[in-house]
């Protein structure tokens, strides 16, 4: 059939525009399977108020929200005034060895329309925290991308995203890469020493000064990785908020609750971090020897056996063989 001139340009038009509409859908799947699908665009390049970075590997509970950082997100939402005003960025760990996956961004910010805020109360509590729910809902379906644990090259991602005042860190902080792997620091390192180590090397993670970083579920562990005792957790807990202190960061505080329960999805491996024998005759004897009780009592006491000895570690530091 030979068509006219007029009939060719259209459909010359209609080929190319369904063309067009094929090139997007693909390209709109392969991001959506890359990165998480935010509540919404983030308006203007607008800087993110709030970032929340997960470690998200095998050996730590499925990622998710605490009731705290419920309520932060929920506060964001609720006080913007303007588009772009509750960004929050989301980050997973990377690999030091190559490119850090790059940060998401979601705005949590209420609106009307593309460029209108809501401005109704209750119609702008309920958008808040539809998109507080359904950013959440995606946090336990992030893994990450590399083999071993490294809190480091995360805080050292969170630092690349810049003024970002307000950070959330997810992870258990049992660190298994160089050049803080705990399966060669050991249990019984002081932590003065670890941080004093990195900082003359220049190992402590840039551009945390300004921030207020919140940790939440250090020594909180899973998967192959085996519980740790309440002693190994105060070890975690000390040695990541001297690091953050040290690193220059505006302040560094523990988060009040344990991050969720559920079991990992990651795949990646992490190498196991073995723990301190605790036995009956090594607490009997650092029970003889330590003053009623006077290190018992603490929650920070605790005995192993390294090496063929016993050794015992106090608040005040190793109390040398047993």
């Amino acid at each position: 059939m030979i068509l006219g001139s007029g009939r060719l340009k259209r459909y010359g038009r209609r080929a190319r525009a369904i063309a067009l509409a094929n090139v997007a859908m693909i390209v709109f799947a392969g991001c959506s399977q890359a990165q998480l699908s935010p509540p919404r665009e983030v308006h203007g390049g607008a800087k993110a108020a709030l970032a929340v970075a997960f470690q998200a590997t095998s050996a730590e509970p499925r990622p998710g929200a605490t009731q705290e950082l419920d309520a932060k997100l929920q506060q964001l939402g609720s006080e913007a005034r303007g588009p772009g005003a509750a960004v929050v960025a989301v980050l997973v760990g990377g690999d030091r060895r190559r490119q850090s996956p790059e940060p998401t961004f979601a705005d949590l910010t209420p609106m009307r329309t593309k460029t209108q805020v809501e401005h109704v109360p209750d119609r702008r509590q309920e958008k808040v925290h539809a998109d507080v729910e359904r950013l959440e809902s995606q946090f336990a379906h992030l893994r990450a991308p590399a083999d071993g644990l490294d809190l480091l090259q995360l805080l050292g991602q969170v630092g690349a995203l810049g003024d970002v005042p307000d950070v959330y860190v997810v992870s258990s902080g049992v660190s298994t890469v160089d050049p803080l792997d705990f399966r060669q620091v050991g249990w019984l390192t002081p932590v003065r020493k670890v941080v004093r180590w990195l900082t003359v090397r220049q190992l402590l993670p840039r551009h945390l000064k300004g921030k207020r970083i919140t940790f939440i579920g250090l020594g909180e562990t899973a998967g192959t990785q085996q519980r740790l005792e309440l002693p190994q957790q105060i070890k975690v807990e000390k040695l990541w908020l001297a690091i953050c202190r040290a690193a220059g960061a505006r302040e560094c505080r523990l988060g009040r609750e344990s991050p969720s329960s559920g079991p990992p999805l990651a795949k990646r491996p992490v190498p196991r971090v073995e723990l301190p024998v605790t036995d009956s005759l090594t607490v009997a004897k650092f029970s003889q020897m330590a003053p009623a009780g006077r290190y018992l009592a603490s929650r920070n006491a605790h005995c192993s056996s390294r090496i063929g000895q016993n050794y015992c570690q106090t608040p005040r530091g190793p109390c040398g063989p047993l």
